[in-house]
C-alpha cells in the first residue's frame, strides 16, 4: 500500500508530462488540485501534435474535458471508460486513423480500364478509319441498290456505318460492362474487407494493451504480472478484478501482494465468488472443476455453514497455513459462543476463529450457520470478519 501511494505521489508531483503515462489520483481530481496538471498536459500535447488518451470513470470525463479544453480548446481527447478511481493519461500519435485511406484507389483504378478497353476493340470506329470506312461501304451499294431488293441490307448497314460516332458508344457501353465490370466488382471488396479487419484487430489489440498496462499500474505498481492462474488455482482470500475482457487476481500473503492474470474459463456466478462491487470478486473457497457447479443465490449477504473440515481438505490446510502458522487446529466453537473481538477467517463451508485473551491467541473451527451480512460483523478484509456486536 505504501509503495502504491509513493508511486502515485511521484507521478503526480513531478509534473513530467513527457512520461509515457500520467496517473492522477481520484482525490486530487475531485478536490480541484489536478486542473493545473491537466492544463500542462494539454499544452504539451498541442506542442507535440499528440492525441490525449484518457482512461477514467465515465462520471469524471466531462470534468476532465472541461479542464483540458480550458487550456487548449482544440485538444483531441479520446476517452476510455474505467472502473478505477483515478485518471490515467497517455500522449499518442495521430497516425492511427489514416490506415483505411488506401481503400478508395482500387475503385478508381479498376473502374477506368473498362472504358479504355471498350474503345480499344472498336479501332475501326476511331477518327481515321471512321472517315474512310463509311465511304467504302456507302460507295459499293450505290450502283446495285436501285433495281433490286437485295441492296436493302447493305443500305441498312451503310446507315449504321454512317453514324458510328453517335450510335457506337451506346452499344459499346452496354456490351462491354457485361464482361469486364465483374473484375472490379469482385476485386475491390477484397482489399477493403482485409484492411478493415486488419484495422479492427489492431485497434482491439491496442485497447487490450492499454487495459493491461492500466491494471498493472493500479494493482501492481506498474510491474508486470507474476504469471497466469486458472480458476482451479485460486485460493480463499484472492480478489479477482474484472476490466472488460481482462481478469486479474491479487493475492496477499506474509510476503506482501502479488498480481496474476486469470486465464481460461471462469464463471464468476459461482458460490465461491463473493461480489465486492465495481468489478471485484472475493474468492471465499477453493474451486474444484470436477465438482458440481453451485451458483450464488443472488444475495451478497452470504450465509456460512460452518463445519469442521476433514483432515485431507485443501481448505483446512489453507486456513491452518495462513492463520495458524501451519499448526493443526482441533478445537471447535459454536456460533452462539462467539463474542466481541473474535476474528473470523472464512473459507468454503469452513471458518477459523482467532480469539485473543490473557493467555494468548486461541484458534477454533466455527460450527453452525452464520449470516455474514449482519450488523454484528465488521468486514475488515478479504474473507476476514470481526465480531463487534450481538449476532443472530
Amino acid at each position: 500500500m505504501h509503495k502504491r501511494l509513493l508511486l502515485m505521489i511521484l507521478l503526480t508531483a513531478s509534473g513530467a508530462v513527457h512520461a509515457q503515462d500520467v496517473l492522477i489520483p481520484g482525490r486530487q481530481l475531485t478536490a480541484g488540485k489536478a486542473d493545473a496538471q491537466l492544463a500542462r498536459i494539454a499544452r504539451e500535447a498541442a506542442s507535440e501534435h499528440k492525441v490525449l488518451v484518457v482512461n477514467a470513470p465515465s462520471y469524471w470525463q466531462a470534468r476532465i474535458a472541461k479542464a483540458i479544453h480550458a487550456a487548449d480548446p482544440a485538444a483531441d481527447i479520446r476517452f476510455n471508460d474505467s472502473f478505477f478511481e483515478h485518471v490515467l493519461i497517455r500522449l499518442s500519435d495521430r497516425a492511427a486513423t489514416p490506415v483505411a485511406a488506401p481503400v478508395p484507389p482500387p475503385v478508381v483504378v479498376h473502374a477506368m480500364p473498362p472504358r479504355r478497353v471498350a474503345h480499344a476493340p472498336e479501332s475501326h470506329v476511331a477518327a481515321p478509319p471512321a472517315t474512310i470506312q463509311p465511304q467504302r461501304v456507302a460507295v459499293a451499294p450505290v450502283a446495285p441498290s436501285a433495281p433490286s431488293a437485295p441492296p436493302v441490307p447493305p443500305a441498312s448497314n451503310a446507315a449504321v456505318a454512317m453514324a458510328p460516332a453517335a450510335v457506337a458508344p451506346a452499344p459499346a457501353a452496354s456490351a462491354l460492362p457485361a464482361v469486364k465490370p465483374q473484375q472490379p466488382v469482385h476485386a475491390t471488396p477484397v482489399p477493403a474487407a482485409a484492411t478493415a479487419a486488419l484495422q479492427t484487430s489492431r485497434d482491439s489489440a491496442a485497447v487490450e494493451a492499454e487495459l493491461r498496462q492500466e491494471m498493472q499500474q493500479v494493482l501492481n505498481a506498474g510491474r508486470p504480472a507474476f504469471g497466469d492462474l486458472h480458476e482451479s488455482q485460486l485460493e480463499p482470500g484472492d480478489v479477482v478484478y474484472v476490466n472488460g475482457d481482462l481478469r486479474a487476481v491479487v493475492r496477499r500473503d506474509a510476503l506482501g501482494q502479488a498480481m496474476y492474470w486469470l486465464t481460461g474459463n471462469a464463471n464468476l456466478e459461482r458460490a465461491q465468488y463473493r461480489p465486492l462491487g465495481q468489478g471485484r470478486y472475493e474468492v471465499i473457497g477453493s474451486i474444484d472443476p470436477l465438482a458440481s457447479l453451485q451458483l450464488r443465490n443472488g444475495s451478497d449477504a452470504a450465509v456460512l455453514d460452518g463445519r469442521v473440515p476433514n483432515a485431507a481438505s485443501p481448505v483446512r490446510a489453507q486456513l491452518q497455513r495462513l492463520y495458524a502458522d501451519g499448526r493443526g487446529v482441533e478445537s471447535t466453537l459454536d456460533v452462539s459462543a462467539l463474542r466481541s473481538g473474535d476474528v473470523l477467517y472464512t473459507g468454503t463451508d469452513a471458518a477459523m476463529v482467532v480469539r485473543q485473551d490473557s493467555y494468548g491467541r486461541s484458534r477454533y473451527w466455527l460450527v453452525g450457520h452464520l449470516a455474514l451480512g449482519q450488523t454484528g460483523l465488521q468486514r475488515i478484509g478479504p474473507n476476514v470478519y470481526r465480531v463487534i456486536g450481538i449476532l443472530r
